[in-house]
């Protein structure tokens, strides 16, 4: 697995593993102390791509992150990947490490399983942030998800990593950081092609947005002006069918902008959570 903690000033401890009740085991790492926070990474990465955020959100509360069911270091599910699935390990992960009710934090196919988390374990959550993500994948996307799918699966992951991070990674970033924009592009060529595959069709299935009326929790959802997957106009009419709905857009921000502008998005994380 790809080194991105070099992004960071402030490490997250080493990984450690949990074995499920089904015998799989999931890997997390585990940071600084108080309430919980809950990092949930994007299709393709792991727990790595946290570091950053991890290290100024430790600073203030203990911070969970976990490589989701076949991505890292975590093993793969025995059935098919379902983003109902991550949520509920997540939860088996959450109530065996007792930490009581945690904001949950997620970004892209990390925020569809943090809200899938809170539609089916809502006690373990307190609050909910969606970075760059939806609660369901519109009809017009579809298709191009279960295209991505089949592709994946025939021509292998080389030619995907390489498009993705273009798309991921906003210019001016990918070529101050060339090394961390690598370390990306390495993950993800190295990850599983029927996982990834999998992953996708997980996404293009998953449907959470009749859920939004009655979610109980606060929920902020963050998007960026940058960002070619999740326009500004999406993440606002996400917040807005939630009763607690709160909806932030950066400037100048890009889909990784856990990595590219840890700052700023930590600082409006802790912003939300101070205003609870």
């Amino acid at each position: 697995m790809s080194d991105l903690s070099f992004h960071s000033s402030k490490r997250a401890v080493p990984a450690q593993t949990l074995k499920l009740t089904d015998g799989r085991r999931i890997s997390f790492l585990e940071s600084g102390e108080g309430s919980s926070v809950l990092l949930l990474h994007p299709i393709g990465l792991s727990s790595s791509c946290w570091h950053a955020m991890a290290g100024l959100l430790g600073s203030r509360h203990r911070v969970l992150a976990p490589d989701l069911a076949g991505h890292g270091v975590s093993d793969r599910p025995a059935g098919a990947l379902t983003i109902g699935g991550l949520a509920d390990d997540v939860a088996e992960l959450l109530e065996a490490l007792e930490v009581g009710p945690t904001v949950v934090v997620g970004l892209s196919m990390g925020g569809i399983t943090a809200l899938a988390l809170a539609e089916r374990h809502p006690a373990l959550v307190s609050s909910v942030v969606v970075i760059n993500s939806l609660a369901r994948v519109p009809e017009g996307m579809t298709a191009a998800l279960q295209s991505r799918a089949e592709r994946v699966r025939v021509e292998g992951m080389a030619n995907l990593a390489e498009e993705t991070v273009a798309r991921w990674f906003t210019s001016n970033f990918a070529e101050r950081e060339p090394a961390l924009v690598a370390a990306v592009r390495d993950e993800l060529g190295n990850d599983d092609a029927d996982v990834h595959a999998e992953a996708w069709l997980a996404m293009a299935d998953a449907d959470f947005e009749s859920d939004l009326a009655s979610l109980p929790h606060s929920l902020l959802v963050i998007t960026g002006s940058l960002d070619q997957s999740v326009p500004e106009t999406t993440g606002a009419r996400l917040a807005a069918l939630a009763p607690h709905g709160h909806h932030v857009h950066l400037h100048g921000a890009g889909h990784m902008s856990p990595l590219e502008e840890p700052d700023r998005l930590a600082g409006e994380i802790l912003a939300f959570l101070d205003q609870r």
